[in-house]
């Protein structure tokens, strides 16, 4: 699997506005140019392509006005060019690691049974796919059966690619308590004081600088990052907002609110990551079920362990979140929330199989008591390019020997079973009438 957040967007909402802040940004010129596939009649079999332009308005005084001639602006969180083009440099990165550099997936493809393409059901997710896919394959690298790829989506009340507070009844319940424990710890704190020095005199009437306050401190952060990303003078805020100690004030609190529960819950894991994570180990499992079948196929790397070959599924690509990210990441126990950042725009998760290249030869390469029981068969995490070390992996017997990062699959999946659902949907309407856990308040 080959998850990755979105590139840079506009933000979620139109906020501080009255720092000279726009409401629409100028950013998505590549995104003026719309086409859409008009119905024929029953006697055609082609369906004709309708080509328009789009253009954003906004109510003025006068009614609804165009806010600015040319149709170059953005929507709310949409992704803008900067984010299409990181998008697609990250597919670039990924076919010259799995292509050029392995040799795991081939130079051109031509079976569809070889990749699948699945995205969260939002415009911004399914436009980096596009993007990330465009990178990876470009056109004169797939077969004609490839030149329309499949790409799934879920409809949002089934969507479980992101932590899905929308819909899950149980875990908007915890979500909600860990923003209130959140709120409880810092809105009074001496750190709070000193965002509201800075920034409070930008919010509305009434409304401090605070976790709960109206902009939140998420949606703060959000704008914030937003900004950084745009490269623009005209969608820059007040200096005081680009304070470094408030930014890593700012970024702590909104990952303790965000991510903890993942770390600190069994149930919150199990609605919010556990049906994604799930569904992985299942994948892994079906492929290591015909290693034998593919052999032949399979591929070296310099740790002289080898990726599953064989016509098959050989990479997943699942469109997210950087919340999908990060709640995979804690609720595996690889993310320190001490030390860890936002997953930033474009940011990348690849859980990938391995197995080992000779299982005979390496019985002698490990020592009495270490050799694992894997079936020769290891996973591994990757962040942003970053091999990540799982605790539950770190025992003799669990892990590659030499290497702690290439968790074995008996393992991996040990670990993700004990917070997968059986059934997510019915789990997400129990305990409606229970107070959270771990000393969460009461509902």
């Amino acid at each position: 699997m080959y998850s990755h957040a979105i590139g840079e967007r506009t933000p979620e909402k139109a906020r501080f506005e009255n720092t000279g802040l726009p409401k629409l940004w100028p950013y998505c010129n590549s995104a003026k140019q719309m086409i859409d596939i008009v119905m024929a009649d029953n006697k055609s079999s082609n369906s004709p392509a309708f080509e328009w332009q789009r253009r954003l308005e906004m109510l003025g005084t006068l009614g609804f006005q165009s806010a600015k001639k040319g149709a170059t602006l953005c929507d709310m969180a949409e992704l803008t060019d900067k984010g299409r083009l990181t998008m697609l440099d990250l597919g670039r990165r990924i076919r010259h690691l799995y292509v050029h550099q392995l040799g795991f997936l081939p130079n051109t493809i031509g079976n569809a049974n070889m990749v699948y393409l699945r995205s969260t059901p939002f415009q911004r997710t399914i436009t980096s796919l596009h993007q990330v896919f465009a990178g990876l394959y470009p056109q004169g690298r797939r077969d004609m059966i490839l030149s329309s790829p499949v790409l799934v989506t879920q409809r949002l009340e089934d969507e479980y690619l992101v932590p899905n507070f929308f819909h899950c009844q149980r875990f908007s319940q915890l979500r909600k308590a860990f923003t209130r424990r959140t709120a409880a710890r810092w809105d009074s704190s001496t750190e709070m004081e000193y965002l509201n020095s800075l920034m409070g005199k930008w919010m509305p009437p009434g409304q401090p600088v605070a976790v709960d306050s109206m902009p939140n401190l998420h949606g703060i952060f959000d704008t914030i990052n937003s900004t950084l990303a745009s490269d623009g003078p005209e969608t820059t805020l007040p200096p005081e907002f680009y304070d470094a100690k408030a930014r890593k004030i700012i970024e702590r609190i909104v990952l303790e609110e965000e991510f903890a529960g993942f770390k600190e819950s069994r149930e919150y894991r199990s609605l919010g990551i556990g049906p994604l994570l799930s569904e992985v180990v299942q994948r892994m499992v079906s492929s290591a079920a015909t290693q034998e079948q593919v052999a032949h196929s399979l591929q070296e790397d310099n740790n002289g362990a080898i990726r599953n070959g064989g016509n098959g599924l050989k990479i997943a690509l699942f469109s997210c979140h950087d919340s999908t990210l990060a709640a995979i990441l804690a609720s595996v126990g690889a993310m320190d929330l001490s030390n860890e950042t936002w997953p930033p725009y474009s940011s990348s998760l690849a859980v990938e199989l391995f197995q080992e290249r000779d299982s005979h030869r390496n019985v002698k390469s490990h020592p009495p008591g270490t050799r694992p029981d894997s079936g020769g068969l290891y996973v591994r995490m990757r962040y942003n390019d970053r091999a990540m070390t799982i605790p539950g992996c770190q025992s003799e017997g669990r892990h590659l020997h030499g290497d702690k990062s290439f968790c074995t699959l008996s393992a991996f999946k040990e670990i993700v079973t004990q917070f997968a659902p059986s059934d997510w949907k019915q789990a997400c309407l129990s305990n409606l009438d229970k107070p959270g856990q771990g000393g969460l308040p009461g509902f």
